[in-house]
């Protein structure tokens, strides 16, 4: 097989390209497992607690507003849920959201060497992104179950079935942000640091800490905000079993889905150059 290098660029060719992508998603399972492997044995190669870390996180985070809340130090409601719920919930699904960009963003860099010793399809890192999230939100989902339990008298585990189904929607909308914005990223690190702003304004913008109200200015940058509805309803499918706004959710997810496909496009010309 032999490859010939042009000084023509690939985008100019529409259908190579996204028939190399689609080539590169039927090999890229594997190879994103592997990776995933590596990225989680370096990460616990030096720590004698390894997965322990993971799960003290979000349990401490959940235990201190149960506390607080206990001793009522603070008595704010978050609708029909006591507030440790929903401010628990908020925090770990925001924090999922704002990994998906963050790790999706970053992923060229992180692979730059790799890319430079392997031939592996661009997709394959993707993928491996999305592996790791996945298994990241194994902890956090854990915790939300036990408060859940704990908090819920009448427990739905019909909802809680519906909350994991729904849950990747969550990653979904990261990785397509973050895809997207992944080859600029790895050209300037001041993109990272301007997209870390503006996840922590927007998570006092979302419906993280308090419910947004349904009238005035902050309802309009609500319905604006890409996650807002998304959150919530995952929230209340874990919690009630309640979901609504269902034609919103599906607009969004299809924006989401061309955003994700123009930036699987975008990061696939840009590999070549960009690992270099």
């Amino acid at each position: 097989m032999y490859v010939i290098y042009t000084a023509e660029p690939q985008v100019w060719h529409f259908r190579k390209v996204v028939s190399n992508i689609l080539r590169g998603l039927r090999m890229s399972p594997y190879i994103a497992y592997r990776l995933f492997l590596k990225d989680v044995k370096a990460t616990y190669s030096r720590s004698g607690f390894g997965m322990f870390w993971d799960l003290a996180d979000p349990l401490v985070f959940a235990g201190i507003f149960y506390f607080l809340y206990l001793h009522g130090f603070i008595s704010r409601a978050g609708g029909a849920l006591a507030y440790p719920l929903f401010v628990t919930f908020g925090f770990l699904l925001y924090q999922t959201f704002s990994e998906s960009v963050q790790l999706s963003m970053k992923s060229i860099d992180a692979s730059r060497s790799l890319l430079n010793q392997l031939k592996v399809p661009p997709e394959s890192l993707i993928l491996s992104v999305a592996y790791r999230i996945l298994f990241n939100s194994i902890f956090r989902i854990a915790i939300m179950l036990a408060l859940t339990i704990f908090l819920i008298e009448d427990f739905s585990v019909a909802g809680f079935g519906k909350f994991l189904l729904f849950y990747p929607s969550l990653i979904f909308a990261g990785m397509a942000f973050g895809t997207l914005l992944a080859p600029i990223a790895a050209i300037s690190s001041d993109v990272a640091r301007f997209v870390t702003i503006v996840l922590m304004m927007m998570r006092f913008l979302t419906p993280v800490m308090w419910e947004i109200p349904n009238q005035g200015s902050l309802a309009l940058v609500n319905t604006l905000n890409p996650i807002s509805n998304i959150l919530d309803n995952l929230r209340m499918l874990a919690t009630l079993n309640e979901f609504s706004n269902p034609l919103d959710i599906v607009a969004r997810l299809a924006i989401f889905g061309v955003i994700l496909l123009v930036g699987m496009f975008v990061y696939h010309v840009s590999i070549p150059i960009l690992s270099k």
